[in-house]
């Protein structure tokens, strides 16, 4: 069963391009423009599947959960 979000006003499937589009705007350009690493205050970007923000210099990726993003050190995941 499809969520009525998937669904325009005229109850016709949205492209597919439309929906990846919405997947990736839960984080806002805005935000990422001013978000920073907590731990080194550099740059910080979305990862290929939308779902945390990551850090190069310090090799840590910070989840999004809910469309919040967790940016506590502590739980940030190490990237390999």
């Amino acid at each position: 069963m499809l969520n009525r979000s998937h669904l325009d006003s005229a109850d016709t499937f949205l492209p597919i391009d439309t929906l990846v589009e919405r997947t990736y705007m839960a984080i806002s350009k805005d935000l990422l423009d001013i978000l920073a690493c907590p731990k080194c205050k550099g740059d910080i970007y979305l990862n290929d599947t939308g779902d945390g923000l990551i850090c190069d210099h310090c090799r840590l990726l910070y989840e999004i959960r809910d469309d919040i993003p967790i940016m506590l050190i502590d739980e940030a995941k190490e990237l390999e």
